[in-house]
């Protein structure tokens, strides 16, 4: 019964989705129901991956790269990657994140870890290893940064870590785009209950699934692994599942968004060292000023995706869909901004 429940209160998660309509559970067909029916098996439909539907490809590779990073049980155990989870989140202001990945935390009995991490205190945590794990991944928009380049982990372990941390600084973007901040829509004094039944109840049963390494490749076809992913090499899951997402995003990116929108984000990202733009407009006005006037709403969008995602706004997507009005196109020019921001910082993480 409980289970039941839970399938029926994720499945209606996917109205909380804004700017597309993600593929419905019942309806969906082909790419889309493989992926949904290994989700409902080893997670859950939950809407940070089905916000991914309207572009299948693209849904597969999220989905595929949080699997053998994360959810697979490997050399870290799950609720250490899930420590990594909740602190790459806790950097990038985003509430949702924070809220699902200690939910999952609390659902794993690491309630002091979960507390510490939404209140920045990872001092706070007792466990040694989580708190190095933690301090790390609170490091990742810091390169230089003790921490990132003494990383507290074997090479061995460093393919989940990385593979986990980063799978997060994109899944934090187009979370901030198609969900916003709220996990539990409720009264701010119900939510800390609320988190702790999510937990015991779905997290729970959500943290203790996982499955057979590998087993989500063969929704996509093979590709090589990029350089700047070599991180994931010494694991042919993980390194598979990030060459597979690398190589349908940047195919969905080159056929949807122009490739002086694509130089001018590439450009600079090569310049970015983590911070924070702020909220002022003009540094995004200044950046597209170069540009026809045509791919300038592409250009603010992916800029605002990979810099400040939690500042795109009605008016920022519907400027973008009045040339490129799909559901499809949107998620593919998302994921493109937010991966290459991903891949920007996984490019000063180091193994050890």
């Amino acid at each position: 019964m409980l289970q039941a429940i839970e399938n029926r209160m994720f499945d209606q998660m996917g109205s909380l989705v804004q700017h597309v309509t993600p593929v419905a559970p019942d309806a969906a067909e082909d790419l889309v129901a493989e992926v949904y029916a290994q989700l409902r098996r080893e997670f859950q439909i939950a809407p940070p991956l089905t916000l991914h539907s309207p572009a299948p490809r693209i849904l597969a590779g999220a989905w595929s790269v949080t699997r053998e990073s994360q959810i697979v049980p490997g050399r870290l155990p799950r609720p250490m990657k899930e420590a990594i989870s909740a602190s790459v989140s806790h950097i990038n202001t985003c509430p949702y994140c924070v809220d699902a990945h200690t939910g999952l935390l609390h659902g794993a009995a690491k309630h002091d870890v979960a507390a510490s991490i939404r209140n920045g205190q990872p001092e706070s945590i007792t466990d040694d290893r989580t708190r190095e794990l933690v301090r790390w991944a609170l490091a990742t928009r810091s390169p230089g940064d003790p921490m990132i380049t003494s990383p507290p982990f074997s090479p061995e372990e460093a393919p989940e870590a990385i593979g986990t941390a980063l799978a997060y600084h994109y899944v934090n973007r187009m979370v901030h785009v198609f969900l916003g901040d709220d996990l539990l829509p409720l009264p701010s004094g119900f939510r800390g209950i609320a988190r702790r039944v999510f937990g015991a109840t779905f997290g729970k049963r959500m943290v203790r699934r996982g499955g057979e390494p590998g087993a989500s490749l063969d929704l996509l076809p093979d590709a090589s692994l990029p350089d700047d992913l070599r991180w994931a090499q010494s694991n042919p899951a993980i390194a598979g599942a990030w060459a597979r997402f690398a190589a349908v995003v940047e195919e969905a990116g080159q056929c949807v968004l122009p490739e002086p929108v694509r130089a001018l984000l590439l450009t600079q990202l090569a310049r970015w060292k983590g911070e924070d733009p702020g909220m002022s407009a003009a540094w995004v006005e200044d950046a597209v000023a170069s540009l026809e006037e045509a791919h300038r709403p592409a250009a603010r969008f992916v800029l605002l995706v990979a810099f400040a995602s939690y500042r795109v706004d009605d008016s920022t997507v519907e400027a973008f869909r009045a040339t490129t009005p799909r559901d499809s196109d949107l998620v593919e020019a998302a994921a493109w901004a937010a991966l290459q921001a991903a891949r920007r910082i996984g490019s000063w993480l180091q193994e050890p």
